[in-house]
Order: C-alpha cells, then structure tokens, then sequence
C-alpha cells in the first residue's frame, strides 16, 4: 500500500468509528447533527511542596509509582527541631511539677525549714535588741559616739524587717498557695503546652504526604539533597479520572446537555473514547487564545467540561483531543411536539 494514502485511511476510518458511535441516533431522529470542539486531556494534579526546609531523606518514589492517599512519599531531615521538641517537652515537664506542688500546698519539710529561719531570725532580733540597749546606756555615758549608736541601731533594724520576712513566709507556708499563684502556674502550663505543640506541628511538616491516589509524574529531587521552603519535591496525578474542556459557540449551547454522552479522538491512539458532558458554564466567555473553533465568527463562547474514565491509563494531560457531541435534545423536543 502506498505509504502517502496511509495517514488519509486512518483519518476515514477514526470518522467512521465515531459516526457508528452515535449511529442510533439516527433510529430516533432520521438526522444526525452534531456539535464538534477541540480541547486537550486534563486531571487532577498536586504539587508535593516542602513546607521546611532541610535535607531530603528517605525518597523511594520515582516516576511512574502508584501512590495512595497518605502515603509517605519523603521526609526533610532537622535535627535542630527534634531538639527543640525535647527541649519544649522538658519545659511543659518543669511548668506541670511546679503547678502540682502548688496544688498539693506546701510540704511538711518546708514548714519546718521556714520554722527554723524565723527562730534563727528572732535570735538574731534579740541579740542585736540587748546590744542595741547597752549602746544607748553606753552613749548616756559618753562612752560612745552618735555613729557607733546608729550602727547599733541599724543592725537592729536590719534583724527586725529579716525576722518579720521570715514569719511572713512561714505564713505563707501555712496558708497554702494563693488564687493568683495558681492561676500564673496554669497559665504558664498551657503557654509550655502551646509551644511544644507547635513544634511538632513543624515536626509533622517534615513528612511529605501524597494528598491523593494517584502516579508520580516527576520526582525533583533526591535523597542528600538540601530543598528550600516552597520547592517542588514531586508531582502526582491522577490518571483515574481525566476531562476535557471544550469552548462552543453560543449557537451550539442548546443543543448540549449536562449527562449526555460525547465521543473522542486523542492523536496517536486509533480510538474512540466515551465521556459524559459533565459541566457547562452558565456565562459565555471571549474565546481563548488557545482555542481554536470551527465558527470563527463567533466571539463568545462557553465553556463545557466532559468527564471520561481511564482506569487503563491510556489518555495523559496534554494530549489533544476532538469532540463530538450529539446535536439532538431540540430536534428531538421539536419531534415530541408535533
């Protein structure tokens, strides 16, 4: 066969396959009408994006790999947050003990040690109360000058306000852990907690989960390798659910149909796909630049989203595609009618 007459018979042959795709149309009708668009295969797309950054370990997943939902795809690795995790955990330890003995109210070993400083305290009160008396007998005399009777005085004083604190904090002791105390150690507990958490929220980013089933279409990285806040460590895609979305003139929007069947034609596969016109949008557009229509002269357009299942894989994004759909939901109406 001649090779130039090739290209001409696979092109007759895709037309004859989608004109048998809609021939029963014809059972209904007696007239096939159709409404043709063009547009490229598309699905489901997520960029895996480093939150932190740091060093990539534990990258397994290369192109062309299944992934689940959930799965580990790859880790970052900071062991500068790890020991902030155990620093912030030690933290909420130190704030919780703190609170608990000031809900426990004070130990029977503190008391006798405050106990023991006020006695201390009062000895020492005393003793400088009878220096102090002999100083002022002493100035009476002339014995001793003003300055040597105000160190007595002051030393004195000093005891009293030392012996005075001292009882204070025994009463303190005695009356147990104030509204207020309690309340400050409560919140500094939950300040601790707050941080901590918020580490391990950081800690948790380290992990690159896949949001969705689906097949690695690119890896970026490798293991080693340092990544910055925002890169692009890997790209899935799921190829389960593809759809096409195709631009018609306003003339050709009544006779399409959410729920009806289309059929089409991608380049390089001699086949002839089925989707379900899925979506159609309910306020026209100026036609994309990228889209090129049969009707030329019309300059408003709307957009029409058609769904196709591909479990075995065989359409990818990008690829262009031809559509057809049926042109008859008025003609048919026009027949029930008469």
């Amino acid at each position: 066969m001649d090779k130039k007459k090739r290209p001409i018979i696979a092109a007759a042959a895709l037309v004859i396959l989608i004109s048998g795709y809609f021939i029963w149309d014809r059972l209904f009708t007696g007239d096939l009408q159709t409404v043709e668009a063009s547009g490229t295969i598309e699905a489901t797309t997520v960029e895996l994006t480093v939150k932190v950054p740091g060093t990539i370990q534990n990258i397994t997943a290369k192109a062309g790999d299944k992934v689940k939902q959930g799965d580990l795809v790859a880790e970052i690795s900071r062991r500068d947050l790890i020991a902030q995790k155990d620093r912030d955990a030690l933290n909420v330890a130190i704030a919780q003990n703190k609170l608990d003995d000031l809900l426990s109210g004070a130990r029977s070993q503190q008391i006798k040690e405050a106990q023991a400083n006020v006695n201390i305290k009062k000895v020492a009160y005393d003793k400088t109360q009878k220096d102090l008396e002999r100083a002022e007998a002493l100035f009476q005399a002339g014995s001793i000058s003003q300055s040597e009777l105000e160190n007595y005085q002051n030393n004195n004083t000093v005891a009293l306000n030392q012996w005075e604190a001292a009882q204070a904090s025994l009463s303190l002791l005695l009356a147990g852990s104030s509204d207020d105390q309690i309340k400050a150690a409560q919140n500094q507990v939950k300040m601790m907690e707050a941080v901590l958490k918020s580490t391990e929220a950081v800690l948790d980013d380290l992990k690159i989960i896949s949001p969705l089933t689906g097949t690695i279409q690119s890896k970026n990285y490798e293991n080693g390798e340092y990544v910055t806040a925002g890169a692009s460590l890997a790209t899935v895609v799921d190829l389960e659910k593809v759809w096409i979305n195709v631009y018609i003139p306003t003339d050709d929007l009544p006779y399409v149909t959410v729920g009806e069947k289309a059929a089409f034609t991608v380049s390089g596969l001699d086949k002839v796909f089925e989707g379900t016109i899925a979506e159609i949008a309910t306020r026209g557009e100026f036609t994309p630049k990228t889209i090129q229509t049969k009707k030329e002269r019309a300059n408003i357009v709307y957009k029409v989203k058609i769904e196709a299942n591909n479990s075995d894989g065989a359409l990818k994004p990008g690829m262009p595609a031809d559509v057809v759909m049926k042109k008859n939901s008025i003609l048919n109406k026009e027949d029930d009618n008469k």
